[in-house]
């Protein structure tokens, strides 16, 4: 398909060059033409058998009646057509105006992925008017949008550079010509952004959003966490949107969710306890399990000693409470397993065999897990 800006930029090469010279589809259908006697919907003469096997290695054929060049626009292959001159100057000349198409479609690329990018991350008083306007009313039927955030693994305090390739999976994926949009929106993070209509739904999306992270892996060998935000019912509420798939990106980081896609809507107990303060943290913590636990607990989280207790007790829970699949799961004797339940139900004087203990248990975990990554300092001046 052409874009608007893609035909005017036609229109004025047509005016230049002065020939007969146009675009058509694979299919012959003309889609743009300089002349009345060839419109748009016609069909022009394709190459025969013979030539079309010479245009598709070469790119370029010059039959008794046209000069054809192979182009492709959003993966879409076109064929552009020009009557007249010597072999060498059709071929130029088709040359040249690709190259003049191709110039106009990466500025006006460039143009639309800057107005997303300051629009997601500034808001809606960082764009103009004039391109809010643009874009909003670019496609009729679209109801809302979906905004997927991607974010590479940082190793080392480093994060790997977006590399051509992942930007062209994901193209791949969210192609532009269907309506999407890749926007790189800073240093190993970007941003899909997903037209919402009848034949592409927000579950849709997040279907789409979990084929991402095996994809990245298996591509280019880079591993990435990616989230989705809540809907957003029109342009102006992408801002919103984006600052959500943010938000369960970290959520689902920090607490390190097995999941291929972190939806917002779907992230529970783990996106309110990412909210909490230190001191709600502490207070809470102190309440379920006592000071005595916790500076146990956190000297080993200083020190990145592996914490037996903590990890068989958070797969008890995890395992509905159920003795014989922890021990399994933990590859230790039974006997072993409700030594260690009972050593914790001392320590912490609660029961995490019973339903009422193990729902507050549960929740001091997760919050000890946020605490533990989101204020490291207060564990050297709070359980020294």
């Amino acid at each position: 398909m052409i874009s608007k800006g893609g035909r005017q930029q036609l229109e004025k090469l047509a005016d230049i060059i002065g020939d007969v010279f146009g675009v058509a589809a694979s299919t012959g259908v003309v889609l743009f033409s300089s002349v009345d006697d060839l419109p748009e919907g016609s069909f022009i003469e394709l190459p025969d058998q013979e030539d079309a096997s010479n245009l598709a290695e070469s790119g370029f054929i010059q039959t008794n009646r046209y000069s054809y060049m192979k182009y492709f626009i959003n993966d879409e292959e076109y064929l552009w057509f020009f009557v007249g001159r010597s072999k060498i100057d059709s071929k130029k000349i088709l040359e040249l105006a690709v190259c003049a198409y191709d110039n106009k479609e990466d500025s006006d690329r460039r143009k639309t992925l800057d107005f997303f990018r300051s629009l997601m991350v500034n808001g809606v008083d960082s764009v103009s008017a004039v391109d809010m306007s643009h874009y909003g009313s670019m496609r009729a039927s679209v109801s809302g949008y979906a905004v997927i955030v991607i974010v590479n693994e940082k190793k080392k305090n480093i994060v790997s550079v977006d590399s051509e390739a992942q930007i062209a999976i994901l193209e791949s994926i969210f192609p532009m010509g269907q309506g999407f949009y890749v926007v790189p929106v800073e240093m190993g993070k970007t941003a899909v952004v997903c037209p919402l209509h009848s034949g592409f739904t927000f579950d849709d999306a997040v279907n789409q959003a979990s084929l991402i992270k095996d994809t990245v892996l298996s591509e280019v060998m880079m591993n990435v966490s990616v989230a989705v935000g809540m809907a957003a019912d029109g342009i102006r509420a992408l801002p919103a949107a984006y600052k959500t798939a943010e938000r369960a990106e970290a959520v689902g980081s920090t607490f390190e969710l097995n999941e291929k896609c972190f939806v917002y809507d779907k992230l529970g107990v783990h996106r309110l306890v990412y909210g909490l303060g230190a001191e709600s943290c502490l207070a809470y913590m102190k309440e379920v399990f006592g000071t005595e636990f916790l500076s146990e607990r956190f000297s080993k989280a200083k020190s990145n000693t592996k914490d037996e207790l903590l990890v068989t007790i958070k797969l008890f829970l995890e395992n509905n409470q159920n003795i014989s699949e922890t021990s399994r799961a933990l590859y230790v004797h039974r006997n072993t397993l409700i030594y260690r339940i009972d050593k914790f139900n001392k320590i912490t004087e609660r029961d995490c065999t019973k339903f009422e203990d193990g729902m507050l248990i549960g929740v001091a975990l997760l919050i000890m897990q946020y605490f533990v990554k989101m204020f490291p300092e207060r564990l050297e001046t709070d359980f020294n």
